[in-house]
């Protein structure tokens, strides 16, 4: 018989994973309200006259915005693959799209600029005007991606 390392996870798929929300820290990424989110505050109440219960908060990786979800610490809790990738920037065509090079030598054009950060969007475009060469991170989570951060290349 296969020695199961860890039998509380069971995995769904591709794009995540389930653990025991007891099993839930602070700054793990978890599906809360059905966003992937990065967890900021995990309590579970003590027993008493009710049922135990496990309060899980956390900020959407996307949208900022603040979830919170309510659950038995028995019972199983989504968790989204989460993967950070870089790619060198090539340009931005004017509908905000970036051009970047990927690791084979492709080129992928379907990557749009974030409309909740404008500053980000700005200094972004403004970099690329002065000819700097620049790598983009990448954020992807449950079939969505969104540019996060970026930096110039030491020459």
């Amino acid at each position: 018989m296969q020695n199961i390392e860890n039998q509380n996870i069971i995995k769904l798929g591709a794009l995540s994973y389930q653990i025991l929300a007891i099993n839930v820290k602070i700054n793990d990424y978890a599906m809360i309200k059905g966003f992937p989110c990065r967890v900021t505050s995990v309590r579970t109440s003590l027993p008493g006259k009710h049922v135990i219960k496990t309060y899980i908060e956390g900020i959407n990786i996307f949208t900022g915005k603040k979830y919170e979800d309510i659950t038995k610490p028995q019972l199983n809790i989504e968790i989204p693959y989460v993967q950070q990738t870089e790619y060198q920037l090539i340009d931005i065509s004017d509908d905000n799209y970036l051009t970047v090079l990927l690791e084979n030598g492709q080129i992928r054009e379907d990557l749009k600029l974030p409309d909740g950060q404008p500053q980000l969007v700005q200094n972004l475009k403004a970099d690329l005007k002065k000819q700097k060469d620049i790598i983009v991170t990448i954020l992807s989570s449950m079939g969505q991606e969104q540019l996060i951060s970026y930096k110039e290349i030491s020459n």
